[in-house]
């Protein structure tokens, strides 16, 4: 008998509120794996299960050996900032669309990001060890004077 059931294989790292919205519904399966799982660990997953029909990465790489053994694979999504462990050529041959957290992370980047520079133009890690070994008294020998 035929079903409009899919097989989704989840990284575990989705939130709690992702897998309440999975297991309320009745046209969906979704099956949780480790988000450190190995390739061929995750290849025998999708054998295993199949044929599934989505997966959500996290870490997990993705390519032509994934899209065989998950026997009829329709979309793939990245959980995170990238796609750079996805094959997107492999898919994109198979027509298999891909979908990324667009700006959900952006925030978070940027952020790091500023920090980063504002420690480096601050001298942020040099001035803490200071603190550290009491001896914040230092802190203006190296400051550059001026020519």
């Amino acid at each position: 008998m035929a079903t409009n059931k899919k097989k989704l294989l989840i990284t575990q790292s989705m939130a709690k509120v992702g897998w309440d919205l999975f297991n309320e519904r009745g046209d969906i399966e979704a099956v949780q794996f480790p988000n450190t799982v190995t390739s061929g660990d995750f290849r025998a997953l999708l054998a295993q299960h199949a044929p599934v029909n989505g997966v959500a990465l996290g870490v997990t790489p993705f390519s032509e050996p994934e899209i065989a053994a998950s026997k009829e694979m329709q979309v793939v999504a990245r959980i995170g900032v990238g796609y750079d462990a996805v094959d997107v050529p492999a898919l994109t041959k198979k027509k298999i669309p891909l979908m990324v957290a667009g700006t959900a992370n952006s925030p978070s980047v940027a952020e790091q990001a500023m920090f980063m520079m504002m420690t480096l133009a601050k001298r942020g890690a040099e001035l803490n060890a200071m603190v550290q070994k009491n001896e914040w008294n230092k802190r203006m020998s190296a400051v550059p004077l001026s020519s």
